[in-house]
């Protein structure tokens, strides 16, 4: 069986195949991927601007929804909305992961003193083009009531490294990553 994911935001390289099989190992090898954007510079097989309804005729079309360091770059008061948009995108007994930078890390680092660029792109996005400001941000907590808010199913929340690069550089970061099931009408996963 093939499976049917999306990724939200994919900028120039999807990451769905190199994640997917830390939350969903049955699936090694059979995932159709589609890219979404919002940039038509780096050419998504779909265009389209997150502030805007997703397309009727992609909604409850994918076993798996993914989006990697894309709602920190939308305004925290449309975060909730956007996301909704997102999961709406979700089959029935469909999963969701949604990855962001940490706050709680970024908090722990400056009350460390450790005030370096890796730091302040978790707070303020890498800002080397428009596309790359954040405008709010997330923790464990926030991350859950956004979870409640989609009606989802929590499988999993927890923090993992990442790599924050500039032109120049590299910073050591952490990222939260949310893992989500679609509950079937009748309730069931």
């Amino acid at each position: 069986m093939t499976y049917k994911a999306i990724d939200i935001g994919c900028g120039t390289k999807s990451w769905i195949k190199e994640y997917i099989h830390a939350y969903i190992p049955e699936w090694d090898g059979q995932v159709e991927v589609v890219n979404l954007d919002g940039d038509e510079k780096i050419k998504p097989d779909i265009l389209h601007n997150l502030m805007e309804p997703m397309p009727e005729e992609l909604k409850g079309q994918f076993d798996l929804v993914y989006s990697a360091h894309v709602l920190e770059h939308i305004s925290w008061l449309d975060t909730v909305s956007v996301a909704i948009e997102m999961a709406s995108l979700v089959k029935e007994g469909g999963y969701m992961i949604i990855a962001v930078p940490s706050l709680e890390w970024a908090c722990k680092e400056l009350l460390r003193g450790n005030f370096n660029k890796g730091v302040m792109m978790t707070f303020y996005g890498g800002q080397e083009d428009e596309w790359l400001y954040h405008k709010c941000g997330f923790s464990k907590p926030s991350l859950e009531v956004l979870a409640q808010r989609l009606g989802m199913k929590v499988l999993s929340l927890r923090e993992s490294s990442v790599i924050l690069t500039d032109r120049e550089r590299q910073w050591n970061a952490t990222q939260h990553e949310l893992f989500m099931q679609k509950e079937k009408q009748n309730g069931s996963l």
